[in-house]
């Protein structure tokens, strides 16, 4: 499980929220993390930035990067490419 809290909300620019991993991979230390992502006009699209520091496990960030958020990332893009 995750929890957090927003930190800073710029209506449909920027989103700064707190991220803290409540599970099973105690190798996370249960620390706090910070995800940034920003939102950018591209033409006649968005382009999005996203951010996510504080994660000192290698093994998580890379769990986290290559899982997560590439999959939640993955499935924005479908979901929009449909709309």
């Amino acid at each position: 499980m995750v929890t957090g809290e927003y930190r800073e909300l710029v209506p449909a620019r920027r989103v700064v929220m707190s991220w803290a991993y409540e599970g099973p991979m105690v190798a996370t230390g249960k620390v706090p993390t910070t995800v940034t992502v920003e939102l950018r006009p591209s033409g006649a699209n968005t382009e999005v930035s996203l951010r996510h520091e504080g994660l000192k496990n290698p093994t998580y960030r890379d769990t986290i990067r290559q899982g997560a958020w590439t999959e939640a990332l993955t499935k924005l893009d479908s979901l929009l490419a449909a709309a």
